[in-house]
């Protein structure tokens, strides 16, 4: 997210004041994306939440649905737009051999925003985000010096995380400002949703839909990334000048098969600008009452821009599923590689989604990693069981880096409120330390 000093916001019916502050720009160091890849300050007050959830009821958080007409006017577009309001509650305790203290985050996260009705193709959509602290900050934030314990990157701070303007045209979608951009399964591209504070971009994106294929294009300015709202031991955004190129095909009876570019070319962070291709190939069998869903991806990455390294590497994946009703269990093969001269990285990826929940490799290690993984999921009586067992090795070198076991328990109580328990537990061998993470959270639409 990005912050403005004193910005002030409006309902219909009257006026919320908040203020938002402004990052100061610091030059990234490349190897601190390794440890904070996916930290905050502590100057967020409760009652910072307070404009946020005032804003979300003058604007009418419990209005009307869109119908499927367009609005007749930009005044109804507005008028008869709808707002929502989201509060997420999470506690994160963190216990990592090789630091004196454990760390506790109790973090609360308020979300309103606001989409207008479709006008002549066009509509707005603005999102603002608070994340404050519950109680006091026993954990790292990479900015407050506790470096006695292990970091828990989840910044305090209230900002703007979109505000876009969106045209659609028969099959073309045009979206301005700044958005949220998931390409893909997010190996690559993504939000990083599971922290409080969401990565998001300002970019300019065109997509194209048909029946059977679809096709993307972004140019990126932009990267506001999870660390704000200032710059700490990673850099809070990424300056950027990159290219995103997705087009996925899926003829029928023969699956879905996706291409990707990714230029990456970041001014303060010239160490992770980096020129990537790729496919993917997804299909599912039906065996009897199963069903074995199979992917396959291969990915090549250079250096792009001012990037100091002249490296080439690979991304290679293969993973095969068994599913039957709501059970599923999966087994498969990633590897980031890694050579003399470089490895491949996804600085703009949704890390946490993969290679463990602990985040060990947030950044890749200096012999690359091929990750081994077999995962389950069930729902039983109404509440989602999630597991996984990762076995973590070097790709360059013998390195036996670890391994990693992953349980969740979540549950919706109804479609306002849901709650979520995880629990990662990482035992090292070659690479970093025995580490164990718990969270219980909360979340709460209207």
């Amino acid at each position: 997210m990005r912050y403005f000093p004193c910005l002030q916001t409006k309902g219909t019916d009257g006026e919320v004041q908040g203020c938002f502050f402004r990052r100061t720009r610091q030059e990234h160091t490349p190897g601190s994306s390794a440890a904070f890849s996916q930290g905050g300050s502590g100057y967020a007050p409760v009652n910072r939440i307070a404009p946020l959830a005032v804003a979300a009821l003058l604007l009418g958080v419990s209005g009307p649905a869109f119908g499927g007409e367009e609005a007749g006017t930009l005044a109804e577009a507005f008028g008869s737009g709808k707002a929502n309001i989201q509060f997420r509650y999470r506690a994160e305790h963190v216990d990592q051999d090789g630091l004196a203290d454990t760390a506790f985050a109790s973090t609360l996260k308020t979300r309103v925003n606001f989409r207008t009705r479709v006008y002549n193709g066009m509509s707005v959509f603005l999102e603002a985000d608070n994340v404050t602290y519950v109680g006091d900050d026993p954990f790292n934030n990479t900015r407050n010096g506790k470096t006695s314990r292990p970091v828990i990157a989840d910044p305090s701070g209230t900002g703007i995380n979109q505000a876009y303007v969106r045209f659609n045209t028969g099959n073309v979608t045009t979206t301005a400002g700044r958005q949220r951009i998931n390409r893909g399964t997010q190996r690559f591209i993504g939000g990083v949703g599971w922290r409080q504070n969401e990565q998001t971009y300002d970019a300019l994106d065109v997509s194209f839909a048909t029946s059977d294929l679809t096709a993307s294009y972004a140019f990126v300015n932009r990267v506001d990334r999870l660390f704000g709202p200032k710059d700490g031991a990673a850099a809070a955004t990424f300056d950027s000048n990159s290219h995103l190129l997705d087009v996925k095909f899926s003829p029928e009876h023969i699956g879905t098969i996706t291409g990707y570019g990714y230029w990456l070319d970041f001014d303060n962070a010239a160490a992770l600008s980096t020129r990537t291709f790729g496919a993917r190939y997804d299909r599912s069998f039906d065996v009897g009452a199963y069903s074995v869903p199979l992917a396959i991806e291969y990915a090549h990455q250079t250096e792009h821009g001012d990037n100091p390294r002249d490296y080439s590497a690979s991304y290679r994946l293969v993973q095969i599923s068994i599913k039957r009703g709501d059970s599923a269990v999966s087994l498969g093969n990633e590897v980031l590689e890694g050579t003399p001269s470089g490895v491949f990285v996804t600085p703009l990826a949704t890390l946490h989604k993969f290679q463990g929940w602990a985040d060990k490799f947030l950044g890749t290690p200096a012999g690359g990693i091929v990750d081994t993984f077999v995962t389950g999921s069930t729902k039983v009586s109404g509440f989602k069981l999630n597991a996984a067992y990762h076995d973590f090795e070097a790709d360059l070198g013998n390195a036996d880096y670890g391994r990693e076991i992953d349980i969740s328990v979540s549950r919706a109580l109804n479609q306002n409120v849901s709650l979520l328990f995880k629990l990662a537990r990482y035992d090292a061998e070659d690479l970093a330390t025995d580490t164990t993470k718990a969270w219980l959270m909360a979340t709460i639409t209207f």
